[in-house]
């Protein structure tokens, strides 16, 4: 599957939701995470775990991680129809914010070890040149480097990618992953 972007991905009644509850909400618990994935260098930021991923919970556990868990896995089925794409299983989901850390970029990497497709959702954006960047399978030749814009989603398979750290305030991006 080539990498896709959707404009305008949220209505407006998603968006609010979003807005209130996340972005405006004091209260919003992010918690510190220090690697993008198990398998990278430190990378400083904020998420938001709402479906933990299959490999960090014992099998048989209940993955949801959050109250927004119900509206925002709906909210996948939804966009999944709407934009007309086929899933079988939501695999991980996480709100992340970044922001200037001092650190440039963060590590090349894939979500998942195993097959699987991401969709990212940018929900507030600062910084225009805090690209999302996707690489060849050798993570040696960018295949594409996308400026993200609030309100964008892009899906691609499981392309090793990164960002760069925004230099200018921060950035919110609902991550799905899923199969």
């Amino acid at each position: 599957m080539a990498i896709k972007q959707f404009k305008n991905i949220l209505n407006k009644d998603e968006q609010k939701y979003f807005k209130t509850q996340v972005l405006d909400n004091l209260y919003f618990p992010y918690y510190l995470s220090k690697r993008i994935s198990v398998d990278t260098d430190s990378f400083p930021y904020f998420n938001h775990k709402i479906l933990m991923r299959p490999e960090e919970v014992k099998e048989g556990t209940d993955r949801r991680n959050s109250p927004h868990y119900n509206y925002v896995a709906n909210l996948f089925n939804i966009i999944s129809k709407r934009f007309k794409f086929k899933y079988k299983n939501l695999l991980r989901i996480s709100i992340n914010l970044t922001f200037n850390s001092g650190v440039k970029e963060c590590a090349i990497h894939k979500d998942h070890d195993y097959p699987h497709k991401q969709l990212l959702i940018f929900l507030h954006v600062d910084d225009k040149n805090s690209f999302t960047i996707f690489y060849d399978k050798d993570c040696k030749k960018i295949i594409k480097r996308i400026k993200p814009e609030n309100n964008t989603g892009i899906m691609a398979d499981n392309q090793p990618h990164n960002h760069l750290t925004p230099k200018k305030g921060y950035r919110v991006v609902l991550v799905y992953t899923f199969h």
